[in-house]
């Protein structure tokens, strides 16, 4: 079987996901940070990746919901989809902590927390978030999984009316508004810490799962625009992402109480991501096309879940051992991206693959007979 996943007119989604993770492993090896503002604005932006990752997945979400006879059957298969890698990388991660392998996590020493019990147990259930001292504390880059996990559970209750404008500027009130009381409560009640509770639960990121949805409905429509326009947008997209990537304006960080920030950059970052997965086709785009679809950009974008759960422990594995490395650089970057890559391709091989044809297998044989999921101006291409 191909490592490489298809998607018709939508190939150019798992170069993005490639992109993506590409910018995590950037801010995790402080790759760039010896090149100049721009380096250091680049290697800062990397975690921007992960607003790449929510608003595809919100797309996701919408597109294979649509596509399912059933609620439980979609939820199956997401759930075979992501578990079982996270899984064997949290086991891989405990046992390279207990045996020093890999230093604690820096938000395990910041809250002196232990990789005991209840850390794994909250970690297995997905439940992590509800704590921000375990949040992250095992991978590195976990706390993003179980964010997932509860949008998997929530967004598809509201795709029903994300089909309309004024059903998406419904839903989009109302989560804003749940948004708000969050932010509310998690200042009064958590003060300082207030900031580590809204980077770590999902309520905070509705607005990048909401607007991947919001892309695919659009993309359904068919966006019957003149072409300059569409390429236009495409355009407006790049270079949003290009600016805030590069240039991260301080006029879109607003310093709020409880020493929170309220930095729009990731929301810009997140738009320009929803305008390209609604207004990008691949033949008006053959340059960006060849760069998003090419042979390459296809095989590490597929397996790039993998990449990006196992890229953290590499880097901390080699920081361990090769202390020339703990202030990170540009070489290690390259040495951890190529371990990670090789990891990942046995893994997506071993794990990824035999999963997810089971979790299909589960999913037909126990929820595959039931009522279609609402699907207004459902895109006749996704696949």
């Amino acid at each position: 079987m191909s490592l490489v996943r298809r998607y018709g007119d939508t190939d150019f989604i798992t170069g993005l996901r490639l992109l993506a993770v590409l910018m995590v492993l950037v801010h995790h090896t402080n790759a760039f940070t010896q090149f100049g503002l721009f380096g250091r604005n680049f290697t800062r932006s990397g975690d921007l990746g992960v607003t790449v990752f929510f608003v595809i997945s919100g797309f996701t979400i919408a597109k294979t919901f649509t596509d399912s006879p059933s609620y439980g059957h979609f939820l199956t298969r997401r759930l075979f989809r992501i578990t079982p890698l996270y899984y064997a990388c949290l086991f891989a991660g405990v046992v390279l902590y207990s045996t020093g392998q890999i230093s604690p996590s820096k938000w395990l020493e910041e809250f002196g927390g232990q990789v005991g019990f209840y850390n794994i147990a909250m970690h297995l259930s997905f439940l992590s978030f509800l704590d921000y001292r375990i949040a992250d504390s095992i991978l590195s880059v976990e706390w993003s999984i179980p964010i997932e996990v509860f949008w998997y559970l929530l967004l598809p209750l509201f795709l029903a009316r994300l089909g309309t404008a004024s059903g998406f500027a419904t839903v989009f009130a109302g989560l804003l508004f749940l948004d708000v009381l969050y932010n509310i409560a998690a200042i009064l009640y958590f003060k300082e810490n207030s900031v580590y509770v809204l980077w770590w639960t999902p309520i905070p990121y509705f607005f990048y799962f909401l607007a991947g949805a919001g892309a695919y409905f659009l993309r359904g429509t068919g966006l019957e625009i003149r072409q300059g326009h569409r390429r236009l947008a495409v355009y407006l997209a790049i270079f949003l992402f290009g600016y805030v990537v590069f240039f991260r304006p301080v006029f879109l960080s607003v310093s709020g109480p409880a020493g929170i920030t309220f930095d729009a950059i990731p929301l810009v970052a997140g738009f320009a991501v929803f305008v390209m997965l609604a207004a990008f086709r691949e033949e008006t785009f053959p340059l960006l096309r060849r760069l998003l679809t090419g042979k390459p950009a296809l095989l590490l974008g597929s397996v790039s879940y993998s990449i990006y759960l196992t890229h953290f422990l590499v880097v901390s594995a080699l920081k361990q051992h090769f202390p020339v490395w703990e202030n990170g650089g540009v070489w290690l970057f390259v040495l951890a991206l190529g371990l990670s890559v090789g990891i990942s391709l046995v893994t997506y091989r071993l794990i990824e693959q035999p999963t997810n044809r089971l979790g299909r297998r589960v999913a037909d044989r126990y929820f595959g007979v039931g009522d279609a999921a609402p699907a207004p101006n459902r895109p006749s291409s996704a696949r």
